[in-house]
């Protein structure tokens, strides 16, 4: 999600985000607009037109978006710092100040040489972890970038995102092997069982009938 300040920001603006969604210096399509891409967010296109949950007060640490969603209220999505059953705890937040340089938003070149030198070589860059298999560019880079700080400092949160990338790329590999297994060795024509298929061939078997 992308949050847009339209006025200028308030003092608590992180507390607002992290613990007190409210309506009071944080007002719907006067104070911000919020975005489902970057690049929306940029050329002002499709913004988010509900936002409800402001001053909801029966949250514990109610954060950002509260109940807004792209086309209606959506429950369950507010940070919520507390660890409470409900809103999500497992969040990153990233700030860029419009005033900044340029220079300041650019990958940095090490990245740049990873994904080029990871994208020529696949056979070599599998080896190098789980981060490959993550199927969207900026995901393998968090996770690469998570990795290299998290697993040679004392950086506790970015070891954390980084094992849990990890585990994304874990599942999304094994559900694309499963997809495919299933493409090569699952049913042929008229839902018969293919001979390498796990379950072997279905002719010989006992007829049990029809359920």
């Amino acid at each position: 999600m992308f949050y847009k300040r339209l006025t200028a920001v308030p003092s608590d603006m992180l507390d607002i985000i992290e613990h007190d969604w409210r309506s009071a210096g944080n007002q719907f399509n006067v104070d911000f607009k919020i975005y489902s891409t970057y690049n929306d967010a940029i050329l002002d296109l499709n913004a988010w037109t509900t936002c409800g949950g402001a001053n909801d007060f029966d949250v514990d640490n109610h954060g950002f978006p509260g109940k807004c969603g792209p086309t209606s209220e959506v429950d369950g999505q507010y940070i919520n710092m507390n660890l409470a059953a409900e809103g999500q705890a497992d969040v990153a937040i990233y700030v860029q100040n419009a005033t900044a340089p340029e220079e300041l938003f650019s990958l940095p070149d090490w990245e740049n040489e990873l994904e080029n030198y990871m994208t020529s070589n696949p056979d070599e860059a599998k080896k190098l972890g789980l981060c490959w298999n993550l199927p969207n560019r900026d995901s393998r880079r968090a996770c690469w970038r998570a990795c290299k700080n998290g697993e040679h400092s004392n950086n506790l949160g970015a070891l954390k995102l980084c094992r849990n990338l990890k585990q994304k790329g874990q599942i999304w590999k094994s559900t694309e092997y499963a997809i495919a297994s299933e493409v090569e060795e699952g049913e042929e024509h008229e839902k018969k069982i293919k001979l390498t298929h796990g379950l072997g061939n279905d002719e010989g078997l006992p007829n049990l009938g029809t359920y």
